[in-house]
């Protein structure tokens, strides 16, 4: 699988209707993502939220579970 890169301008304009001003302000590190928006990213990315924000440097996601 190709890695895409991980714009958040991107991904929030087209699956969540984020104003251009709040993406500015993740990005600038003015605000902190909400856990739902990084669980978004994680499974439009394939992987997990933990390595979406450094703490892991492995890609793959983990199994979900079951609930």
């Amino acid at each position: 699988m190709a890695e895409l890169p991980l714009f958040v301008c991107d991904f929030c304009n087209f699956r969540m209707c984020v104003t251009n001003c709040t993406n500015s302000d993740y990005e600038l590190g003015n605000l902190n993502v909400p856990v739902n928006i990084l669980d978004k990213f994680a499974d439009f990315y394939g992987t997990s939220i933990d390595y979406l924000v450094g703490r892991t440097d492995m890609k793959e996601a983990y199994p979900k579970s079951e609930e």
